[in-house]
Formats: structure tokens, C-alpha cells, sequence
């Protein structure tokens, strides 16, 4: 008899080497799919961050073309808060009538850089214009007209 007793501990241990064997491959395949989990969330969030830094360098861009466009004052060199980022602006004249912007947007340390030349021209003068008419109509002389 103690040969069926040995013998009977004998496949206790094989089911229990392999439940053992399944456990480590089942938690194998759970952490494999953590951590490549979490390796594709750290990559949306950098796509994130340097989408959101372009457009903070695009806001840099913007603000000091409307300086420019309106006479605003402004410095060679100055920096913009945009939200949780900054953006770094500075201006160099390349010749009379052109100027060299470049910003540069930066949040949490992603950084994005963009260049515009900005020139004046005396060729394209907007002029912006309109009427408004009353119950009475519109009254003209001297052969004008209204086109549009």
C-alpha cells in the first residue's frame, strides 16, 4: 500500500506544477498587455502635448501679427502664457519692409517652432466700406451707382 500513496502524491504534484505553469503564462499575457497599455497611453499624450504646443506657437504668431497690423507696441523678444504652455516669440528685421517672426510653443517640455515672414506691401490696401439704408431709400447724384 505505500506504493499507491506515493503514487497518488506523485499526480498531486503534476496538477499542481501545472496549475502553477498556467498561472505564470496567464500572468505573463496580463502584464504584456499592461505594459503596452501604458506604453500607447504615453504615446497619445505626447501627440496630445505636441498638438497642443503647435497651437500654443501658433497663438504666438497670431498675437504678434495683430500687434504688427494694428501698431501695437511690442518687444524684439517677449513670451506669451497660453493656457498651461508658453510661447517664445521673437522678431528680427530681415530688410525694410520684411520681418522674420519665429515662435516657439512649449508645455511640459514638448516643444514646436514655427516661422512666418511677414511683409508690408502697398499693393493690396484693403478698404472696407458699407451702407446701411432706411425706409427712404437710397438718394445718388451725379451718375453713381451701388454694385453689389
Amino acid at each position: 500500500m505505500p506504493k499507491a500513496n506515493k503514487l497518488n502524491n506523485q499526480k498531486g504534484f503534476a496538477a499542481l506544477l501545472i496549475t502553477f505553469l498556467i498561472l505564470t503564462v496567464f500572468l505573463a499575457i496580463v502584464v504584456s498587455i499592461a505594459v503596452v497599455t501604458y506604453n500607447e497611453q504615453k504615446i497619445a499624450s505626447n501627440i496630445t502635448k505636441s498638438a497642443q504646443a503647435y497651437y500654443i506657437a501658433e497663438a504666438g504668431i497670431e498675437d504678434i501679427l495683430l500687434r504688427l497690423k494694428k501698431a501695437l507696441k511690442y518687444e524684439n523678444s517677449y513670451n506669451l502664457i497660453v493656457g498651461e504652455g508658453t510661447a517664445s516669440i521673437s522678431i528680427e528685421e530681415v530688410s525694410s519692409i520684411q520681418k522674420r517672426i519665429i515662435s516657439e510653443g512649449n508645455i511640459r517640455e514638448r516643444i514646436r517652432k514655427i516661422e512666418v515672414i511677414w511683409s508690408v506691401s502697398s499693393q493690396n490696401v484693403p478698404f472696407f466700406f458699407g451702407a446701411q439704408v432706411g425706409d427712404g431709400g437710397m438718394k445718388m447724384a451725379n451718375n453713381s451707382q451701388v454694385d453689389g
